[in-house]
């Protein structure tokens, strides 16, 4: 008989539990621009090509997610799992229920809270790379949903409450320790797409119609995943590049992404855990 989601996500947390993965606060999610930030003090590690194959998934990875590595460990004294190379994205390939076994493996393992930090490409003319935002608020323009399907009360309720998916308390800390740390961020929506690019210019123009700031392949389902299983999140992207503006909106070329746009991540996030979230 075939395990129930519920099943495998056990499975994978008394996995991980055996290779030496403790209790965590909190749990990280950092896209493949931030995967460097914050080392972790006695970490220990496993691949998501591994942890996928104990999830008892058919599935195969792509090279991108194959990229993805999970880590236990301290930044801070505060006990974190962190998942390195990127959140979920449909354009791996992976069925998301799989592709966001990450996030329920941190619910299962004990974590309160998450942070996905992302990269994203801006569609609002007034943000430019290197910036950091808050998300406030997302559209699900992938195509796909990670809770389509059976739903499994253990888990979580069939219809979570999405009107607030981005904690405003985990917000506001954050935001209280951008202001400690002189660290400019932004806040703005966050359109979530399937990938791999960001969308033709006509796409960009209709989501910017709809509200959204900047689009993320990441971010979104792992959002809706953590929200399900009673995570509080905070989503914090950092942005890339800029792409389709209006023709009606004058915009000089954007510099490179300034170099220090990850150790001022870091240096955020750092803040942060030292406050107690």
């Amino acid at each position: 008989m075939k395990s129930s989601l519920f099943e495998r996500v056990q499975g994978v947390a008394a996995f991980l539990r055996g290779l030496g993965f403790g209790v965590p606060k909190g749990a990280l999610v950092l896209g493949p621009e931030l995967t460097r930030a914050l080392p972790l003090e006695g970490a220990v590690s496993c691949d998501f090509a591994r942890l996928l194959e104990q999830s008892g998934s058919s599935s195969s990875p792509s090279s991108s997610s194959s990229a993805r590595v999970l880590e236990f460990g301290f930044a801070e004294g505060v006990p974190l799992f962190v998942v390195r190379g990127g959140g979920a994205s449909a354009a791996d390939g992976l069925p998301l229920a799989d592709a966001t076994i990450p996030v329920r493996a941190a619910k299962a393992l004990g974590a309160s809270w998450i942070v996905l930090a992302n990269g994203a490409t801006a569609i609002a003319p007034t943000f430019h790379p290197g910036g950091l935002v808050f998300v406030t608020d997302h559209l699900n323009w992938i195509g796909d949903n990670p809770l389509i399907g059976p739903n499994d009360d253990r888990l979580g309720p069939r219809f979570p409450d999405l009107s607030t998916t981005y904690s405003k308390r985990l917000r506001e800390a954050a935001e209280k320790a951008a202001r400690e740390t002189k660290i400019e961020v932004r806040s703005g929506v966050v359109a979530g797409v399937a990938g791999p690019g960001p969308g033709t210019p006509a796409e960009l123009r209709l989501l910017r119609f709809a509200g959204a700031d900047f689009v993320s392949t990441s971010t979104v389902s792992d959002a809706i995943v953590a929200v399900h299983g009673g995570l509080e999140v905070l989503a914090l992207q950092l942005v890339t590049s800029f792409d389709a503006a209006p023709p009606s909106e004058s915009r000089e070329p954007d510099a490179a992404m300034p170099s220090d746009a990850v150790s001022r991540f870091e240096t955020l996030l750092r803040a942060l855990l030292r406050s107690g979230m």
